[in-house]
């Protein structure tokens, strides 16, 4: 799913943005454990932490009783990974791979 083609903004920094956008991929049928869930931030020049805040909110909302774990590709991460959003993740309870194409493997941490 491309994310330009579900929020008109350049730059994300609203929780509601980040809403909108889970919305829009839950709208679509995806749990986050069927397949990874593909983002495309292509044409997206930044993101802020309270923005990718809200969206990783949506790990916490799968169910923990399914052996399966939540993933996410962030396609053509709009910033670099940062101290800043190594803690969100970290706060979240998941782990970031960075892959051989740079994108981005986002994984909850099972206990």
């Amino acid at each position: 799913m491309r994310v330009r083609d579900v929020l008109d903004e350049r730059i994300l920094i609203t929780r509601e943005s980040a809403r909108a956008l889970l919305k829009s991929i839950h709208s679509n049928g995806s749990d986050f454990l069927d397949v990874p869930v593909v983002i495309d931030f292509e044409g997206v020049e930044g993101i802020a932490p309270s923005f990718l805040d809200e969206f990783l909110s949506a790990f916490e909302l799968v169910d923990d009783t399914k052996s399966a774990k939540a993933q996410l590709i962030i396609k053509n991460p709009p910033i670099r990974l940062s101290l800043k959003i190594e803690a969100v993740l970290r706060g979240r309870g998941i782990s970031v791979t960075i892959q051989s194409d740079g994108d981005w493997l986002l994984a909850e941490k099972r206990k």
